[in-house]
């Protein structure tokens, strides 16, 4: 089962489990599965403003990441960020972030 997080463009931060908050680190971040995040995502109202995109701990197969991965894993969530909010915007989704 994919494992999703959800961005805040409004406070540049992912919201944390529980729906208690923000954080800026991937890795203090909620995890919600898709119809949790979903729900997080529209509670805002306005389109963009919340997205979801698939948590970088998502479909691997090996439990721990080596050091070259978590040292890419900003660059990477960056990117499914904007992609998630550029197809939020243009009313489509994307495969990695799932944008709805």
């Amino acid at each position: 089962m994919a494992t999703y997080l959800v961005w805040s463009n409004e406070h540049h931060a992912y919201w944390k489990k529980d729906r208690a908050g923000y954080t800026p680190s991937v890795w203090r971040a909620g995890r919600y599965g898709l119809n949790d995040a979903q729900s997080c995502a529209a509670t805002s109202g306005v389109r963009g403003r919340d997205v979801i995109v698939l948590a970088p701990e998502s479909h691997r197969m090996l439990p721990l990441f080596s050091i070259p991965e978590i040292v890419a894993v900003e660059d990477t969530m960056r990117d499914r960020i904007r992609e998630a909010t550029d197809a939020v915007l243009a009313g489509s989704s994307t495969e990695n972030g799932d944008a709805r």
